[in-house]
């Protein structure tokens, strides 16, 4: 057993290394794990240097919402690298260039370089597509990413136009919903659930409203707005006391929350912004101990899969509304997105296009991981739906079963390309969640 000073002792002087409990932003996983911040690549080597020597494994952590299968295990290293300084170059390193439709992030990654387990500097390109498509979701299992060249399409200015229609004409209606996303450049969109549900009455989960956020190309840029609505406004009317949250507290909350961004909505109008104050993010503090879960799918030309996976969705929502039961009490989000290629992303090649579902719901909501399972089920019948990575999706039933069976063939790619990459010859980078997804045998 490794103990703080042992580990010290291994590492001398710097880097520091701290005994704390890990909590990840959205609080549903908490451990004692040792946390070390570097700040340079000299002490990046030096932490992968005494973890070989005493047994220990490191996982990463940046920014982001590390979901529980990330997370580093039980009295193992987690290296942040918010203070790391580079020497030799830009931090970033930007190429301007075009390309049509919007997509993640990591597709517009044209050169990685990493420090695998032997503490080696390494880099890879577009000239490797295989090794791109590993790293480019890679669930923590890459090395340390030391830095990351984008090509990037110019700041533009954009036109934001909000609307507010029932889940029938936007998400069920395939056609209208064909001329939503041909108008713009992206669209967004936002689903308070239960916000028509009145107890006493049947609920149509196909009557509630949904907010549908279009972004445009600007004809003007003459006068910017900047963002106006951020998700913690929306949810300020939620009680403090977690336990308050009986059903019909639940289902006032979120019908509040519809009423409440429609209402500031109307009063901005539509509005040209800068196109990074115009897409969605979560703020950098989480408003509530959350649950997440989602899925992805290949989008067909026709929109049909759309609405199958909606009338899923609500077909269970109404069915848990039966048993007095809400378990969705944040936000179910709806996203478009082009192609990545990635081995375990929905869609590989810069052609396709994919479809994102997500839930999120308060930590703790009665009823959570039964609704998750039972249309996890469900959507786990749709042709090459994946989960979401950033979302708790190892914690979902009968997930390991899915992942060997259905994804057999991307996750033999990806586990190959690793191996072939040489990447972690030491094993450092595995923490049990992955190696009893991905890894164990069946």
């Amino acid at each position: 057993m490794v103990d703080e000073a042992r580990l010290q002792d291994e590492l001398g002087p710097s880097p520091r290394v701290f005994l704390v409990e890990y909590t990840n932003k959205t609080q549903t996983y908490s451990e004692n794990i040792f946390q070390v911040d570097v700040q340079n690549l000299e002490e990046i080597r030096n932490v992968l240097k005494a973890a070989r020597t005493l047994g220990l494994r490191v996982r990463a952590v940046g920014g982001g919402y590390n979901p529980i299968a990330l997370c580093p295990d039980r009295g193992q290293i987690q290296l942040r690298l918010h203070d790391l300084k580079r020497f030799d170059g830009p931090r970033l390193e930007l190429h301007e260039a075009s390309f049509p439709g919007h997509k993640c992030a990591s597709a517009y990654a044209s050169q990685i370089r990493f420090v695998d387990s032997g503490g080696r500097l390494r880099v890879i390109s577009d000239e490797n597509p295989d090794a791109m498509s590993f790293m480019r979701c890679n669930l923590g299992l890459s090395g340390l990413i030391y830095d990351i060249t984008f090509r990037l399409r110019p700041l533009i200015h954009v036109e934001v136009n909000d609307a507010f229609d029932d889940v029938e004409s936007v998400l069920l209606d395939t056609n209208a919903l064909k001329s939503t996303l041909a108008e713009g450049m992206a669209t967004e969109i936002y689903w308070f659930p239960y916000n028509s549900c009145h107890f006493g009455k049947d609920w149509e989960p196909e009557d509630d409203k949904v907010w549908v956020k279009s972004i445009l190309p600007a004809q003007s840029t003459e006068e910017l707005t900047e963002r106006q609505l951020d998700f913690e406004q929306t949810f300020t009317f939620y009680p403090d006391q977690f336990s308050q949250l009986t059903p019909e507290v639940l289902v006032g909350a979120t019908r509040r929350g519809a009423m409440m961004t429609s209402r500031m909505l109307d009063c901005r109008g539509e509005t040209t912004q800068k196109v990074t104050d115009a897409i969605y993010s979560w703020p950098e503090k989480h408003p509530f101990p959350s649950h997440s879960f989602g899925f992805s799918f290949p989008l067909d030309e026709d929109l049909d899969i759309v609405k199958d996976v909606i009338k899923m969705l609500c077909t269970q929502l109404k069915r848990f509304n039966k048993q007095n039961k809400y378990p969705i009490n944040l936000m179910i989000q709806v996203q478009f997105s082009g192609g990545c290629e990635s081995f375990l992303g929905p869609v590989t090649g810069n052609g396709g296009k994919a479809l994102h579902v997500y839930l999120l719901s308060i930590l703790g909501t009665e009823g959570w991981d039964e609704f998750t399972g039972a249309l996890a089920a469900d959507w786990m019948h749709v042709t090459s739906a994946r989960p979401c990575w950033d979302t708790e999706w190892s914690t979902v039933p009968n997930m390991r079963t899915f992942l060997l069976k259905n994804m057999k063939k991307e996750l033999t790619k990806f586990k190959t390309a690793r191996k072939e990459l040489e990447i972690d010859r030491h094993n450092l980078f595995m923490n049990n969640s992955i190696q009893q997804l991905l890894y164990a045998e069946s």
